[in-house]
């Protein structure tokens, strides 16, 4: 069987676009340090802002949870 020339020429496009796509990962080393340097940042920032959900939640809910003193019998006699 023949192939079509669209058919062909749809091959050899996928075949470059193959080839483009596995183009994207050949970094240079200062490429490479710059996404270094990026994941590390947002890794920090993911990380610090755990931190401040995680330590700072548990104060302000038990500073507004905190349970107001009942009356005693004898301030409930004086009313």
């Amino acid at each position: 069987m023949r192939k079509r020339c669209s058919e062909i020429k749809q091959g050899k496009l996928r075949n470059t676009s193959m080839k483009r796509l596995s183009r994207i990962f050949e970094l240079s080393k200062n490429e490479q340090r710059v996404v270094l340097i990026v994941i590390f940042v947002l890794i920090a920032i993911a990380f610090v802002g755990y931190e401040r959900r995680v330590h700072h939640s548990p104060l302000q809910s038990a500073a507004a949870a905190e349970p107001q003193p009942s009356p005693s019998a004898a301030e409930i006699k004086d009313d």
